[in-house]
């Protein structure tokens, strides 16, 4: 086992926060809902045409284009406007921005509703509220979590860590207040007892401090296990 890569898969794993819900790409019958279907190259078509499955190449730069020259339907990225519109006034959220590309085609792009819009978490409005711009920046938040368990996966395969070894094998100082025996199969499915979230970027003024800050914190339900069920109760 490689104990380095071990502490780099366990920051990693560490550092995530929560998950955002996604949308699926494929409707009812379990198609995609942005593909044009498969059809013979013809000699009349500036742009050959792409099954969902073979995408072809990818542009390292983005650049606007046609929903055709994507390999894409116009009609479900018509509809995008819409859906949003109507999320905002559900109250979903208060804002939001959308891109969509292909091929390095963007076809779509729009900004909705506002970057910023209530003072507290019941939804005081501000006097001024700012409008989204197609630029706002955003926390990236759970978004990391695809590539960081992603990542820690793929390592697991290669052999360099166990699932279930505590992450104190790769961090000593994570061994503070409790955290003990916290293993990286519990940070990666939000099964270690931590308070659901916490605004790190918001503690402390360093990645140092941060982690220190993370290291020092106590979990809120604690874990044992029942070795005779092979469960875990909470203690």
């Amino acid at each position: 086992m490689n104990k380095k890569k071990g502490i780099i898969v366990a920051s990693l794993v560490l550092s995530s926060s929560i998950f955002f819900p996604t949308v699926s790409a494929f409707g009812s019958e379990g198609k995609p809902t942005l593909e044009i279907p498969m059809e013979k190259p013809s000699s009349k078509k500036p742009h050959p045409v792409f099954s969902w499955n073979i995408p072809g190449v990818n542009s390292p730069v983005l650049h606007p284009g046609l929903a055709r020259g994507a390999g894409m339907v116009q009609q479900p990225l018509d509809e995008i406007d819409s859906v949003m519109s109507d999320l905002i006034a559900d109250g979903v959220m208060p804002g939001a921005v959308t891109i969509v590309a292909r091929r390095g085609h963007i076809v779509q792009q729009g900004a909705y509703g506002y970057a910023a819009k209530y003072t507290d978490g019941i939804k005081t409005e501000m006097d001024h509220p700012i409008l989204m711009q197609e630029d706002t920046i955003f926390d990236l938040a759970s978004i990391s979590k695809v590539f960081t368990s992603t990542a820690a996966m793929i390592l697991y395969e290669q052999g360099y860590f166990d699932l279930q070894d505590p992450v104190a094998n790769y961090i000593p100082e994570f061994a503070q207040n409790g955290k003990e025996e916290v293993t990286i199969s519990q940070l990666l499915t939000h099964t270690s007892g931590f308070v659901a979230w916490v605004p790190l970027y918001a503690q402390e003024e360093t990645r140092e401090d941060r982690l220190q800050y993370v290291f020092n914190m106590s979990l809120i339900i604690r874990y044992a296990f029942n070795q005779e069920k092979s469960t875990r109760i909470v203690i």
